[in-house]
């Protein structure tokens, strides 16, 4: 099992080098990204997430996510809480459509 820890900024300003040590690891049978070292996190952090996730799934292999920080545990609520305002938004504007 390999465990590769996130720490600092996982933003658009580093998703490169974050996209390429989650590139190394896609070989391994299973792999845990430790994310209780990220500081900040935003769309681009989710993407890289999403995308790692989806190409675990595509090959068989397993992968877990262990350690929220408090900065992603924060991203990942405001990102339900848009969410949940955008689609009763977009029920509401249907209802009246």
């Amino acid at each position: 099992m390999t465990t590769i820890k996130i720490d600092g900024e996982f933003t658009i300003f580093n998703a490169a080098h974050w996209q390429e040590k989650l590139g190394q690891a896609l070989p391994e049978k299973t792999v845990t990204l430790d994310l209780a070292g990220v500081v900040e996190m935003d769309t681009a952090g989710l993407q890289l997430l999403l995308f790692f996730r989806q190409m675990r799934e595509k090959n068989r292999q397993n992968f877990h996510v262990s350690h929220y920080s408090i900065a992603v545990n924060s991203f990942m609520n405001l990102m339900h809480d848009r969410v949940e305002q955008l689609l009763a938004d977009v029920v509401f504007q249907g209802e009246n459509a």
